[in-house]
């Protein structure tokens, strides 16, 4: 699976909440039943260490080609404001594992609080 690029904004401070729907190559919708996902942020590619990380469970649910990803403001109160990288993998009940999304992860900062 080829990754889709997608660039995100984040309100620091706001509940992040994005829905995703994953299709295959043949633009059908791809059907994720038993698949886990997880999601992380990082400072560059390199970076050891993430800035948040959400899974299966823990932040992300999933139904049918659909992958939610929820993140609680008192969270995303404590990210520093800036520009970061992120992606998306699937992991089959066959342990085979996809990237499907990937890009620039933006940080806003929040006024009120």
């Amino acid at each position: 699976m080829i990754p889709a690029k997608l660039n995100l904004v984040c309100a620091q401070g706001a509940t992040f909440q994005k829905t995703f729907r994953v299709y295959d190559e043949n633009d059908a919708p791809f059907d994720l039943t038993g698949y886990t996902a997880a999601m992380q942020v990082r400072d560059k590619y390199t970076s050891s260490q993430y800035l948040f990380q959400v899974t299966t469970g823990s932040g992300i649910t999933i139904s049918g080609n659909t992958i939610n990803i929820e993140v609680h403001y008192l969270v995303t109160e404590d990210f520093p404001e800036g520009d970061y990288v992120w992606d998306i993998e699937i992991t089959s009940p066959s342990d085979k594992r996809d990237r499907v999304l990937q890009g620039v992860f933006v940080v806003t900062p929040e006024v009120t609080r």
